[in-house]
């Protein structure tokens, strides 16, 4: 009988769940007076002692177009208090018991998925960090609109969607170069106030350092880098620094700003425009994501990243993992397409080294290093390329 209410039932709830119900009681108790007959159908007064006495409030509603209980059949709760009252009855069969039980699971799955998406609801209505127009566009999903959404909705949305942020990211791009061609003192030493950059530019100051350098270099032209994907990267990175008092975002564009000055004053000389990309992309990456704490605090604690690194240069070889990370992010790869994979390979390799070389525990050494090649070769970097005995 189950079966045969599933399968003659069709697509409405009310007349699916009145044949099954009718067809459980049919089945389930018969009439004293003619077994064969329908319990509704017989005509017969007298319900026998087979038929289940129950009280109008506990009856299971019959949901006939006759019967004006049909109404309050049509919602999921009221067909699974129908199938616990059918439950009730003590002379079904085991395998109709068992039918109803697959059916009151059924019926709870459906009413935990409304449940869960009316909470959804909820949700976008309350929240006050979408708009209006996106609210009406999610509230478009819910189950008590006239008009679902498709999958071809979904697609023009998401479309959309991007297009928008492409436009967006293209504004803030443009807007970008602008405040880079006003930024005062970008090539020196001593003109150039980091913290008034941060203060007039939204607390944005690598993003804004970063991209000018690279614009001012034009080696975003000579790469042929996607303007939108280097903004992406840049941002993300600004993002990944931490609100410490010094290893921030500010300490990194100002130690980018400073290796520009450094590779004007001479440093250059000699380098390829990918050497020139590798500093100042380990400048403005050397410290994303700092704990706030040395190597040396963080192998006595044993933290996760000491662990990862094997107690060698902990901090620096997290930045450079976390700034490669991000560049796997499709939209912040800017390298991908502007670089070959052995171009690619190099400048990792140089900013690996460039990262590397800012832990402390080497700093001494690098600057030993140092001090040795401007006594054999002088402090004028313009006369390094000539022999040593005429660089005085």
């Amino acid at each position: 009988p189950v079966a045969n209410a599933f399968v003659a039932g069709g697509g409405d709830m009310a007349t699916l769940f009145s044949k099954l119900r009718n067809a459980i009681i049919d089945a389930a108790t018969p009439c004293v007076c003619r077994p064969e007959a329908s319990p509704r159908n017989c005509g017969c007064a007298n319900p026998g002692p087979l038929r289940p006495q129950l009280a109008s409030s506990e009856r299971p509603p019959h949901v006939g177009p006759e019967c004006p209980a049909t109404s309050s059949a049509q919602s999921v709760g009221q067909a699974l208090r129908a199938v616990n009252l059918m439950l009730q009855l003590d002379n079904c069969s085991h395998a109709q018991h068992s039918d109803l039980l697959f059916v009151r699971e059924v019926l709870k799955a459906v009413q935990d998925e409304r449940e869960a998406q009316n909470t959804q609801l909820a949700a976008i209505k309350q929240s006050d960090a979408l708009d209006a127009s996106t609210q009406a566009y999610l509230l478009g999903f819910g189950t008590h609109v006239k008009h679902k959404r498709t999958l071809r909705d979904v697609a023009t949305g998401v479309v959309t969607l991007i297009h928008k942020q492409r436009g967006e990211r293209t504004r803030k791009v443009s807007r970008c170069i602008t405040d880079s061609n006003g930024l005062v003192g970008l090539d020196d030493w001593c003109e150039f106030d980091i913290f008034r950059v941060a203060r007039d530019n939204n607390g944005q100051p690598l993003l804004t350092v970063a991209y000018s350098l690279f614009a001012r270099r034009k080696l975003i032209s000579h790469f042929n880098f996607n303007p939108s994907l280097l903004f992406s990267f840049l941002g993300r990175i600004e993002d990944l620094y931490g609100c410490h008092s010094y290893h921030n975002a500010t300490h990194a564009a100002d130690v980018m700003q400073g290796s520009h000055v450094l590779l004007l004053k001479g440093a250059q000389q000699g380098l390829s425009e990918l050497e020139i990309l590798s500093v100042l992309l380990g400048a403005a990456c050397h410290d994303v994501g700092h704990h706030g704490v040395t190597n040396d605090f963080r192998i006595a604690s044993g933290d996760e990243d000491a662990i990862t690194y094997n107690d060698q240069a902990v901090n620096e070889n997290m930045h450079l993992s976390l700034t490669y990370r991000t560049l796997q992010r499709p939209e912040c790869d800017f390298l991908r397409l502007a670089l070959t994979p052995k171009q690619r390979q190099a400048l990792r390799g140089m900013v690996i080294q460039t990262v590397l070389a800012t832990d402390m525990a080497v700093h001494f050494k690098n600057l030993d290093g140092l001090k040795a090649l401007v006594n054999d070769k002088s402090a004028n970097v313009h006369k390094w390329d000539k022999p040593a005995s005429t660089a005085v």
